[in-house]
C-alpha cells in the first residue's frame, strides 16, 4: 500500500482512537496516509480531491461508531457523495459499547462497492482491547 485514506466520524471518541491506531500503524511502515475526520473537518473537499487521485495499491479505511445496529448519518452521507473510481480497496472499521448486528459494516461496504472500490480483504470481524 502507498497511501492510505483514514475518514471517520468519532462522537465519543472510541473511533478516533482506532483511525489513531491505524494511521500511526500505517505512518510505521510507511504509507503516505491522509486523515479526515467527519466531526469537525469544515470542508471535505479537499480530502476527497486527493482520494480521486487513488490507484491501485492505495486504500480508504472508514470508521463509524455503530447506533442503532447502522453507521452514523455523516458516514454515510459521506459515502454517498463520493464520486465513482476505479482502483483503490477499502476497510471499513466500527466501535459499538455494546452488541451490533454487523449491520454497519455491510452498509458501508455496499456503499463503497457501489463506487467502484474494492474490499482489501475479504470482511471479517475482529475485536481490538487496550
Amino acid at each position: 500500500m502507498k497511501t492510505a485514506f483514514v475518514v471517520y466520524c468519532s462522537p465519543a471518541g472510541s473511533t478516533r482512537h482506532v483511525a489513531e491506531v491505524i494511521a500511526a500503524s500505517l505512518k510505521e511502515n510507511s504509507v503516505t496516509v491522509h486523515t479526515l475526520d467527519l466531526g469537525t473537518a469544515d470542508d471535505p473537499a479537499p480530502f476527497v480531491d486527493r482520494l480521486k487521485t487513488a490507484g491501485e495499491g492505495d486504500c480508504l479505511f472508514v470508521g463509524s461508531p455503530v447506533y442503532r445496529d447502522v453507521a452514523v448519518p455523516p458516514v454515510m452521507a459521506f459515502l454517498n457523495q463520493l464520486p465513482s473510481v476505479a482502483g483503490p480497496t477499502f476497510v471499513p472499521f466500527v466501535t459499538w459499547g455494546g452488541a451490533t448486528s454487523g449491520l454497519a459494516l455491510w452498509q458501508m461496504g455496499q456503499a463503497l462497492e457501489g463506487k467502484g472500490f474494492r474490499w482489501r480483504e475479504p470482511p471479517r470481524c475482529w475485536e481490538y482491547t487496550p
